[in-house]
């Protein structure tokens, strides 16, 4: 992970303790741009144990 300057907090590493929102936050505010692996993809889900996958050969739909 990059180290990322913390408004506030001087220069320091986010950590996967600081709360999502707070990230998606810090990103919106310095426009980063975001990799597409981050958003909702339409596709095939099963449901399973209260669980939904993407459907792919190991999970396929039901």
């Amino acid at each position: 992970m990059r180290a990322a300057a913390v408004p506030g907090t001087g220069s320091k590493r986010l950590s996967s303790s600081r709360p999502e929102l707070d990230v998606w936050d810090y990103i919106t505010q310095k426009e980063s741009a975001v990799p597409p692996i981050y958003y909702a993809h339409r596709g095939a889900v099963s449901e399973r144990n209260g669980m939904w996958f993407a459907a792919n050969r190991f999970c396929p739909p039901t």
